[in-house]
């Protein structure tokens, strides 16, 4: 998932609480740097 999908699935209103009700793990990996880029629990 690019950072654009990231930026346009995760940063909506109704996305943000979901995650938050239901307290679903996150994680957000950048393949081409290799990095973790965003890890919530």
């Amino acid at each position: 998932m690019g950072d654009t999908a990231y930026n346009d699935f995760f940063k909506r209103e109704f996305t943000i609480a979901i995650v938050e009700d239901y307290q679903l793990k996150l994680l957000v990996y950048d393949v081409e740097s290799e990095v973790i880029v965003l890890w919530k629990r």
